[in-house]
């Protein structure tokens, strides 16, 4: 035993402790990767959406958003026109748990998102059947969340590309 400010402490061998690893399973490694898409993949989709309508607008902001900021689909349906700053280029997002965090986005993805917010300031529907608050015009997160799932299903149909989800 050696002193240490007046307390003893003991010393054991390695072999004399207990094994804490005792009892513990491996982790379980699920051989399904996470699909990632090609540049290709992403041009051709962004192709699919372009377009001068309020849809095609709408459909492109929210891929460029997805793709630029990398975002999950629960995060981009909570957006809100006021989490998107262009000057800045940045996106406020609300993560798991209510956590707000900042994220980048490129000068292309700041440029969709703007025509996106000019079209729908302009557009009829836009704010009378939806939050106007919210990017994507949806009532809630919920609503929001299915309706990107399904949009974002179309040009993947579309294009013969495996799913997103």
């Amino acid at each position: 035993m050696s002193e240490d400010q007046g307390l003893p402490i003991a010393h054991a061998a390695e072999d004399q402790l207990p094994d804490t690893m005792a009892g513990l399973q491996p982790a379980r490694v699920t051989a399904k990767l996470v699909p990632v898409f090609t540049p290709e993949d992403l041009t051709r989709l962004e192709q699919a959406w372009a377009g001068r309508s309020f849809a095609q607008r709408r459909d492109t902001a929210i891929i460029a958003a997805f793709t630029a900021a990398g975002i999950r689909l629960s995060e981009l349906a909570g957006l809100r026109c006021s989490d998107v700053d262009l000057w800045q280029r940045e996106i406020t997002v609300r993560g798991k748990g209510g956590k707000d965090r900042i994220v980048k986005i490129g000068h292309q993805a700041a440029r969709t998102l703007d025509r996106y917010l000019r079209a729908r300031s302009r557009h009829a529907h836009a704010a009378a059947r939806a939050d106007p608050a919210r990017l994507a015009g949806r009532h809630d997160t919920t609503e929001a969340t299915r309706w990107a799932s399904r949009s974002m299903d179309r040009p993947f149909t579309i294009l013969g590309l495996t799913s997103w989800s």
